[in-house]
């Protein structure tokens, strides 16, 4: 005679508890954490995205030297365009913004655009109360306080400057394009006019007390040094 195995019927194991919990699930607690960890990461990187740092005061540097020269020549540039001098032009001042291009048209001819500060910029209350921007070529200023008011002063001693570089000296170009924001240049060269194909005209402006279209600096530069304050 062989006994049966004793069968259980599946409700007659251990029931689960009415105030059990799934262990993989967060609790109230955990959820809080996990969103003010979240909260504190997207409020961080904002910060890094918009937050910008204090530039250390420098100088004051004189106003950038320029002459006429005595007959305008061409120098090296890209193909197809024609850069004649216009004036020498050596300058010694602190970089407030700096802007790479690389597919623009101008690109060719200019892969970074500097704004170049110098006079009482480059000292409080001036060199960390005036916001610098850059894009398509353009400069903007604008004061963190209201105490500045007078803004020809920023527009009579800083310029928004197109870097033209000799095409077949890597070792200035490197130097140019390892410029950051806060910088000490000294730069020299020539302001330039450039003509290129289908009537392309690109022309320095030769005065420091203009502003809008066409009071940008277009630079060719052939020396430059660089210190950081």
């Amino acid at each position: 005679m062989h006994n049966e195995p004793e069968r259980l019927d599946e409700n007659d194991g251990p029931q689960p508890s009415p105030f059990s919990y799934d262990e993989a699930a967060p609790t109230p607690v955990t959820r809080y954490v996990l969103i003010a960890l979240a909260v504190t990461v997207v409020a961080f990187l904002g910060w890094r995205w918009f937050y910008i740092p204090p530039i250390a005061e420098c100088g004051p540097f004189p106003a950038p030297i320029q002459a006429e020269v005595d007959r305008r020549r061409e120098v090296a540039g890209p193909a197809g365009y024609r850069v004649e001098t216009d004036c020498t032009y050596d300058i010694r001042a602190q970089v407030m913004s700096v802007r790479e291009f690389s597919s623009d048209r101008g690109s060719v001819l200019s892969p970074v655009d500097f704004v170049l500060a110098w006079g009482p910029l480059t000292r409080e209350p001036w060199v960390n109360g005036i916001r610098y921007s850059q894009g398509n070529r353009w400069y903007h200023y604008k004061p963190r306080s209201r105490d500045l008011r007078d803004m020809n002063v920023v527009a009579g001693h800083s310029a928004n400057t197109h870097i033209l570089l000799p095409p077949d000296d890597p070792s200035l170009r490197d130097t140019i394009l390892g410029v950051r924001r806060g910088d000490v240049v000294h730069l020299k060269g020539y302001l330039v006019s450039v003509f290129g194909p289908n009537g392309y005209r690109w022309i320095s402006s030769r005065t420091r007390e203009d502003t809008g279209g066409g009071s940008c600096e277009v630079f060719y530069v052939t020396d430059a040094s660089v210190e950081t304050p």
